[in-house]
Parts: structure tokens; C-alpha cells; sequence
């Protein structure tokens, strides 16, 4: 799903939510962890046995307030921890 907004086109999936400035980003602000606890892909991809499952809360008001204010573009993680783990490489992320 892609929308259009005055500055910004998102972009949505069980993956990622990505909000991408109208003109060239000098920065990208990047909330990882910020997956939602239900996630419609529970149950078809196994729950990962290495790593933490934190959730990294009260993060995304806190980078959205930055994305307001500034030329910044972001990326907002959508799945929860438990599923994968967007800091790591493929072979450990799931």
C-alpha cells in the first residue's frame, strides 16, 4: 500500500512503514523495534530462539515529533522482535 501526502509517500506492510520525504533526505531516522505485538504473520514464521523480544517503546512519538520538524525521512519496523530482528544479518534476523 503506498500513499501520497503533501511531503511525505508511505509506504506500508507487515514489514516496515516508510515515510519518505517529497525531495533528497539527508537523513533517515530508523525505528527497529518498534514491531506491534499482534502481527497477522504470528504463527507462520516461527518465533526466533536467539536474541532479546523487547519491544522498544515510546519510541516512534519521539521520532515522529523529529520527523515533523526536520528533512528527515523513516523507517518504523512493523513486526514484533519476535519474529525478526531488523539489526541483524539474514541468517540470525529470523
Amino acid at each position: 500500500m503506498k500513499i501520497e501526502f503533501k511531503e511525505y509517500s508511505v509506504n506500508y506492510c507487515d514489514f516496515y512503514l516508510s515515510l519518505e520525504k517529497s525531495g533528497p533526505s539527508p537523513i533517515l531516522i530508523t525505528v527497529a523495534h518498534d514491531g506491534l505485538l499482534k502481527s497477522s504473520l504470528l504463527g507462520l514464521i516461527p518465533v526466533r530462539q536467539n536474541g532479546h523480544h523487547l519491544r522498544d517503546q515510546n519510541v516512534w512519538p519521539l521520532a515522529k515529533d523529529i520527523l515533523i520538524n526536520s528533512p528527515a525521512s523513516g523507517l518504523r519496523g512493523m513486526m514484533p522482535r519476535v519474529l525478526i530482528d531488523y539489526n541483524r544479518s539474514p541468517e540470525k534476523a529470523f
